[in-house]
């Protein structure tokens, strides 16, 4: 990947930047995160979320800072990575149906 600043898609800071410049503590919404409180998300997302602590599938917590910024938390299926991105980050997979 290029580091050329023009061929970035945005100029938009990553999630952990944005939490630290609205001051507020990544750690914290891990925490949520871990304890099933999905944030901010549709009625059909929570179920999701709920759905995929049982089988094992991807989790999805969105939450939303004092500054208005918008940012999700994901853990992988494998329970191995957990990510904190802006949703404009976001690549899906090809296959992979996405509402916004």
């Amino acid at each position: 990947m290029s580091t050329d600043s023009q061929s970035l898609p945005s100029q938009e800071p990553d999630a952990l930047e944005a939490l630290r410049a609205s001051r507020h503590d990544p750690l914290a919404y891990l925490v949520r995160h871990v304890a099933d409180d999905w944030g901010d998300v549709e009625a059909h997302d929570r179920y999701e979320s709920e759905l995929s602590v049982e089988r094992c599938c991807w989790i999805l917590s969105s939450y939303t800072l004092s500054d208005r910024t918008r940012f999700w938390v994901i853990t992988e299926a494998d329970r191995r990575v957990t990510t904190f991105l802006l949703p404009i980050e976001y690549c899906p997979p090809r296959d992979f149906p996405l509402d916004e």
